[in-house]
């Protein structure tokens, strides 16, 4: 297993878990359950985490595939400027989290920073959006925008 491997493995859990966090807070807020909004800062800091082992991952995946044909470095020197973009969008999230939950010890839970934290998770999850379609570039030809083909004047009509 290589740092291709790794990276593969993880590097969906960021993009599938922002937009998670960002519901499962919602849905805490719109029940007034502490319980879920709790559960929603516990998830946030869980996955910056994560993101770090799936950030880290990243330069020894560009170092596999970098000489494979049809690889072009700069697709994965962009993704890998999303990427560290990503990584903080985050560590900011887990970072929200982790005062939310500070703030609910202390009795001051407050429903203003749960509204404040699912802004901020909805932007993340855009983050993430980026960096995964920037990363999907690299490999994924598929995805690419296709050339414009002209229509040949062999073409009846």
């Amino acid at each position: 297993m290589n740092g291709a491997y790794w990276h593969i493995a993880t590097n969906h859990i960021p993009v599938i878990a922002m937009p998670f966090i960002f519901f499962l807070l919602l849905g805490g807020l719109v029940r007034k359950s502490q319980d879920v909004i709790k559960a929603s800062y516990v998830a946030a800091i869980v996955v910056a985490l994560i993101t770090i082992f799936v950030w880290k991952t990243g330069g020894p995946a560009a170092h596999v595939v970098r000489g494979l044909p049809e690889i072009q470095r700069a697709d994965i020197h962009e993704h890998a400027e999303a990427a560290d973009f990503g990584l903080w969008a985050a560590e900011i999230v887990g970072a929200l989290g982790l005062i939310g939950l500070w703030m609910g010890r202390r009795g001051n839970s407050s429903t203003r920073w749960g509204i404040f934290v699912l802004v901020v998770a909805l932007w993340a999850s855009t983050v993430e959006a980026r960096v995964a379609h920037l990363g999907g570039l690299i490999r994924h030809s598929e995805i690419r925008a296709a050339p414009a083909v002209a229509p040949s004047s062999a073409t009846p009509l």
